[in-house]
């Protein structure tokens, strides 16, 4: 290799990305200078916008401050998206975005994917509590510059294998969307009565004893506030369509306590400790299972003042928060006690007439969704109460019949987890197999090389000189814009 970066006897030139291209940096708009209504410039803030195919134009702005060319490719400079990087489109760019415009000698996908092959080695520098990059950090970074006839053919290959892997990856998405449909289905049969059909032809209860056991059930343990729920607000033709031997009731009539997490300065962040008692937050709740990655904590004398808000293994914790599906879960067994955080709501059975699994899934299904959607409230955070909570409408069947579907639902769901891990581990394969596309293609070895090319190092000489004519003529503008004032 030679001292300026040429490595002629592979016809290749190791270019820092100041030599090939340019860098717009990002500057914001104030909020009030930006719209959703398309006046002005698109205005481009973060990955966000960006859905893994396509430039999503959701904010417009009349007050550009850093204007960008079409043909470039974003990336992300700050905070948690660092390093995200995609292709991008004429408008404004606020400041956690900075737009590298190719030169137009050299292929701009082959750049594309050269910066995105080596993305973790820019990203590796970033500096500061929240992580940035500067300007230099992205210029400065070095790929490897092959003849525009081999960047060309290696662009062709790569888009040529990312065709196929895209094909299996939109196999895998279809094939996982109905693993969801088939999960649903599953369920609304479960709780339509129709998987125990037959165990209940020579297995029956009565309505009435069904309903007089919890009666007496609430009336043991609380006989002053044994008090029914009056039918709610919400479509009373959204409640659960059951068998003959079933009936339905409002959550807050069983035999149920259901109650919230400590709100405002009763739990603040100052609270939490690095080890001591448990606390279960939004981010531990899934739609049907705990996620034990977010692990928070408080300090056992706290624990003394908030203990009221305590959930044992077997309660369910459900999210206030309710989007696009319900997310709740039962706490499990390695969690001996804990606290609900506010907006985790804490359901409690007593007795034996409910199966706290039972409602938990039945929460889990399209049913209980459409009866919580027309209860929230909210905008910007769409959320319900636990008064709401305890008005939806749940299907109530013995406690045998409970026990016999939850141990259906849980023997087909089990197996839905393997077919989900193989599809989640087809994932995976495939972003290892676009690696492993990129190294063979920024190593050489993935398409041959032709000895008739032009060298990298004539191309890497004529975009030098344009630049070195641009930057002549910039100076003489600005000298003659000074002149005439």
């Amino acid at each position: 290799m030679s001292r300026d970066g040429n490595t002629s006897e592979q016809n290749l030139a190791l270019v820092s990305l100041s030599e090939c291209g340019e860098l717009y940096c990002g500057q914001s708009s104030s909020v009030a200078e930006v719209n959703t209504d398309g006046r002005g410039l698109p205005y481009f803030t973060g990955p966000e916008q960006w859905d893994g195919s396509r430039l999503h134009i959701n904010k417009w702005t009349e007050h550009p401050k850093r204007i960008v060319p079409e043909g470039c490719i974003f990336i992300t400079v700050k905070g948690a998206g660092v390093g995200k990087m995609f292709p991008g489109m004429a408008g404004a760019v606020g400041r956690d975005i900075y737009a590298y415009r190719v030169n137009e000698a050299v292929e701009f996908k082959y750049v594309y994917y050269a910066i995105k092959f080596t993305i973790e080695q820019i990203v590796a520098q970033a500096k500061g509590d929240i992580p940035g990059l500067s300007k230099n950090h992205i210029l400065d970074h070095k790929i490897l510059l092959p003849s525009i006839q081999q960047q060309r053919r290696v662009v062709a290959k790569i888009e040529e294998l990312f065709s196929e892997l895209d094909k299996c990856f939109e196999s895998l998405k279809i094939a996982r969307e109905q693993l969801k449909a088939y999960r649903q289905s599953f369920i609304k049969h479960a709780f339509e009565g129709k998987l125990t059909r037959g165990w209940r032809s020579v297995n029956s209860q009565t309505v009435e004893k069904l309903l007089a056991d919890i009666q007496v059930e609430r009336e043991i343990r609380k006989p002053k506030k044994a008090i029914r729920l009056k039918t709610g607000q919400h479509d009373p033709s959204l409640a659960p369509v059951v068998p003959e031997g079933w009936t339905t009731d409002h959550l807050g009539n069983l035999n149920v306590e259901v109650f919230d997490g400590p709100f405002g300065s009763h739990l603040k962040t100052a609270d939490y400790v690095e080890a001591g008692i448990r606390v279960i937050r939004l981010e531990n709740i899934g739609r049907g299972k705990f996620i034990d990655g977010k692990r928070s904590f408080v300090s056992e004398k706290k624990y003394q003042d908030i203990r009221k808000h305590t959930v044992v293994p077997g309660d369910i914790v459900f999210s206030s928060f309710v989007t696009e599906a319900i997310r709740s879960t039962l706490v499990p067994s390695h969690i001996p006690f804990a606290v609900n955080k506010a907006d985790c709501f804490g359901i409690r059975f007593f007795g034996k007439t409910t199966n706290a699994k039972f409602v938990q899934l039945f929460l889990q299904s399209r049913n209980a969704f459409r009866q919580i959607e027309g209860m929230i409230h909210g905008v910007g955070r769409p959320r319900i109460n636990t008064s709401q909570l305890k008005e939806v409408v749940v299907p109530i069947c013995s406690p045998v019949e409970q026990a016999r579907i939850v141990e259906m639902i849980d023997v087909l769901f089990s197996r839905i987890e393997a077919f989900d891990s193989a599809i989640e581990n087809g994932f995976t394969q495939i972003s290892t197999l676009r690696q492993s596309v990129l190294k063979r293609a920024f190593s050489g070895g993935l398409v041959p090389k032709d000895a008739a090319d032009e060298p990298a190092s004539v191309m890497l000489e004529r975009i030098r000189a344009e630049q070195k004519e641009g930057e002549s003529k910039k100076r003489r503008n600005s000298k003659n814009g000074k002149e005439a004032a």
